[in-house]
């Protein structure tokens, strides 16, 4: 557990960069780093073992998406 708490220490510091950040490519740069030290497997593991949700969601990546235009008028 010890591992996977200063990995998201890791990570919230990034993701705090990367809310700050003051253009796109700052974000993107920012955003990878948290993504790169966040493993979902550990994660799972983490919250099984602390008696919460652990299953994690299944996402349907054939599936449509309906991107829509928010019924905005232009």
């Amino acid at each position: 557990m010890g591992d996977l708490a200063a990995g998201l220490e890791e990570a919230e510091g990034a993701w705090a960069k990367a809310a700050g950040a003051d253009d796109a490519d700052t974000y993107i740069e920012h955003a990878d780093a948290g993504w790169e030290v966040t493993d979902p497997y550990v994660s799972v593991t983490a919250r099984h073992a602390l008696g919460l949700a652990s299953t994690p969601p299944e996402y349907d990546e054939e599936a449509e998406r309906d991107t829509g235009d928010g019924g905005m008028k232009v």
